[in-house]
């Protein structure tokens, strides 16, 4: 068994280190970071003259040294569904690795943490972001104790990325 799952985590470090996966993976960066640019235009205009916000999004996508972690952390060599091709087991890292792409819009200061929350909500409901489903029911906090305003996504249904709002302070402690 310790070997079948030696394998399968090669299998996987492979596939996530496969050059042609990585400019993938920067294509979607690339395409999301162009929807929340559209929302941090738009929220410029919805917040009072005293709230700031950078106009665009910070991002990143998961290092090899942190996705070698997490599989290992979360064993995901034993829920995930390693069968199949390498593009069978890139599809599985798309779709299940919450994290693969995260973002950021930071604001300055901490009380327009949830002004921003909202309207981000309030963009999605009302004019929508072009192939990106939200979900807005992951509410949690920072090692310090202030509420942390995450939403996980997925882009065209198959890719999984993680948007954080956060004031300059928080990147610190973050």
């Amino acid at each position: 068994m310790e070997e079948k799952n030696k394998e399968n985590r090669q299998r996987l470090m492979d596939a996530f280190a496969s050059e042609d996966f990585q400019k993938e993976i920067y294509q979607y960066r690339s395409d999301i970071e162009l929807e929340l640019t559209k929302f941090l235009e738009w929220m410029q205009g919805e917040l009072k003259p005293s709230q700031k916000i950078f106009h665009s999004p910070e991002s990143r996508i998961k290092s090899k040294t942190g996705f070698n972690e997490k599989i290992n952390r979360k064993d995901y060599v034993n829920k995930w569904d390693l069968s199949g091709d390498v593009r069978n087991i890139q599809e599985e890292i798309l779709k299940e690795l919450s994290d693969l792409i995260g973002f950021r819009i930071t604001c300055y200061f901490m009380d327009d943490e949830e002004d921003i929350y909202r309207g981000l909500h309030r963009y999605y409901q009302q004019i929508g972001f072009q192939n990106i489903e939200l979900n807005f029911d992951e509410g949690t906090e920072q090692a310090n104790g202030h509420k942390l305003y995450k939403v996980s996504g997925h882009y065209k249904g198959k890719v999984s990325f993680e948007l954080q709002i956060k004031a300059m302070v928080h990147n610190v402690w973050g």
